[in-house]
């Protein structure tokens, strides 16, 4: 018999900063946080706000940030990394 493990993540990738208020960015994580959704939040280039991602995560080292010419598959293994440091693994 096979058990059978799940992850559950959301990958936001932006280049700009949200029109969105910190508080309003906040409300919508919360739902996803509640669901067992592991956010991570990508910044490219020098627009993006960290202070901004950091509100549609549960952790601070979920928020990655990385310069518009970073090379993807860098920048692809970043993002695996953390979700696959994700601590709540369910079975499907």
């Amino acid at each position: 018999m096979f058990l059978l493990l799940c992850f559950k993540v959301l990958v936001v990738i932006t280049d700009d900063r949200s029109s969105s208020t910190d508080e309003e960015i906040r409300a919508a994580a919360k739902p996803l946080e509640n669901k067992g959704i592991h956010v991570i939040a990508v910044g490219i280039g020098i627009v993006s706000d960290s202070g901004q991602l950091g509100q549609a995560t549960q952790n601070e080292e979920d928020v990655i940030s990385a310069p518009r010419d970073v090379d993807p598959s860098t920048l692809g293994n970043r993002i695996m990394e953390r979700a696959f440091q994700r601590r709540d693994i369910i079975q499907c």
